[in-house]
């Protein structure tokens, strides 16, 4: 609830709510994107603290990933856990920040423009099983898809209102079959 400024999490198996974020050194102040790894620990980006905070499946603070400087507005972020990667998308600075999971960068993908590779206002990021990195390049109206090592591999979509078009393109997902979910705020 980035209005709030928490992450409200709802346990249907045990029928319980909780709230992460509320206070210390965990505490959120404009939570866009969340993702958990297997442990079920919670990483949850801050965009107006411009850092990622990892916490728990309690929802105790383990730990806040980004240097004063590292990130310029934190949107989405994904996880390649079997190669030790941590992909946030910064929407500001145009480019998909890769860090270990101690929170170093490791590798910078993109820069601002319209050529292959390159984003304009990117907003989210899933990974696939295989480690294909899906990005919603949202103000260039695609996604890029890049391999687990950050090279380009493709692109599609485009503005317009056709099929397979965009005009407000914000999150993606992907699913257990390899299918692509983009939802476009414009088209609702």
């Amino acid at each position: 609830d980035s209005a709030w400024g928490k992450v409200l999490v709802f346990d249907r198996k045990n029928h319980k709510f909780s709230v992460i974020g509320e206070s210390g050194a965990g505490i959120l102040s404009k939570p866009l994107g969340v993702t958990t790894d297997s442990l079920n620990n919670v990483y949850v980006t801050d965009s107006a603290q411009n850092r990622v905070i990892v916490y728990d499946k309690d929802g105790n603070f383990i730990k806040a990933m980004g240097k004063q400087g590292t990130f310029e507005q934190p949107v989405g972020i994904a996880l390649n856990e079997e190669a030790g990667q941590v992909y946030v998308v910064d929407t500001r600075n145009h480019n998909i920040q890769v860090m270990d999971m101690d929170g170093n960068v490791v590798k910078t993908i993109g820069q601002r423009g319209t050529m292959d590779g390159e984003f304009n206002f990117p907003t989210n990021i899933d990974v696939s099983k295989d480690g294909t990195v899906y990005v919603m390049d949202s103000f260039n109206f695609r996604v890029q898809v890049f391999d687990k090592d950050g090279a380009f591999l493709k692109k599609f979509g485009g503005v317009g209102t056709g099929f397979g078009m965009f005009s407000k393109p914000k999150g993606i997902a992907l699913d257990s079959e390899g299918h692509i979910y983009v939802v476009d705020a414009a088209f609702n």
